[in-house]
């Protein structure tokens, strides 16, 4: 309370889902008169985090969504049935795939980060991609996972040029499987798991690359439907991307005994630390959320 109550003018609190305790001190400085400040309050909006703020902050607060960035649809993505909502349907012959331009959130540098999606594949012709941030045959860019022999593959490219150990799990075709990618840099190890179950793991000592190749969703990163790996046939639904390694606990609870989670309202904010997403709306409707969950 002391601090904030002498600072003047606009005064910027940013992610806010981590100390929802300000809310009633905000309440009292909000009252004075004549008001010396007004307060900017940035933060995930989860569903607790604005009952929250509405009710410690009644007649008192304005509320303004901020849209994410839509990822690109290219070649028509339809519309289909999720996993746990509505699913970008993707078809191979058509090229079908999503994209977004390299930045900040989806590179990754040294970090440690986790992308987690379900999938439901319908078809393995051309060992489909799932995902990539590299060029064709990996020769730059950060990370990929595509099909192959029945497995998905994931790796990432090193910063010394050298690629990460290649770790696999098994596939099911025309079925869901929630597939988790993760790098643990502390530990120093590429991981892979789906379902919930066993992860696979390989090591390294190499940090990862940073480049500005997009990433595409459903097709390999040249955008087109050769290389390292053909465009995917099937749905997908609830991409995520955090810039950390998840928990064995956060991972569970994603997969929720196989009925998934909703990212964006089925955690608590501080719990699953997500700071931003991007959502791509396809004929008005919500099909699927990148989501960056910081950290």
């Amino acid at each position: 309370f002391t601090t904030l109550e002498g600072l003047r003018g606009t005064v910027v609190i940013d992610e806010i889902q981590h100390r929802p305790d300000l809310f009633s001190i905000l309440r009292v400085l909000a009252d004075r008169k004549p008001l010396p400040a007004r307060f900017l309050i940035l933060g995930s909006a989860s569903p607790e985090l604005l009952r929250q703020s509405s009710e410690s902050l009644a007649g008192r607060l304005e509320t303004v969504p901020v849209a994410g960035l839509d990822l690109t649809d290219n070649n028509t993505v339809t519309v289909g049935a999720g996993r746990v909502d509505s699913g970008a349907v993707l078809v191979r012959a058509n090229s079908e795939y999503l994209s977004i331009a390299d930045n900040d959130d989806v590179g990754q540098n040294a970090n440690s980060f986790t992308i987690a999606l379900w999938v439901y594949m319908t078809d393995t012709t051309g060992n489909p991609s799932l995902f990539t941030k590299s060029t064709v045959g990996g020769a730059t860019g950060e990370y990929f996972c595509y099909n192959e022999a029945g497995q998905y593959n994931f790796a990432f490219r090193g910063a010394d040029g050298t690629g990460s150990p290649n770790v696999s799990r098994a596939n099911s075709l025309n079925a869901w499987q929630l597939v988790i990618c993760w790098v643990d840099s502390a530990a120093g190890t590429v991981n892979m798991q789906v379902n919930n179950g066993t992860v696979a793991s390989g090591s390294y000592t190499q940090g990862i690359t940073n480049s500005s190749v997009a990433l595409f969703i459903g097709i390999s990163s040249d955008g087109s439907a050769n290389g390292l790996g053909s465009a995917f046939s099937g749905t997908m639904d609830e991409i995520c991307i955090w810039k950390r390694a998840l928990t064995a606990a956060e991972r569970t609870d994603l997969y929720r005994t196989g009925s998934g989670n909703r990212f964006q309202t089925d955690f608590a904010s501080a719990r699953m630390d997500q700071t931003g997403f991007w959502r791509k709306t396809l004929v008005n409707q919500e099909v699927l959320d990148l989501w960056n969950g910081g950290g």
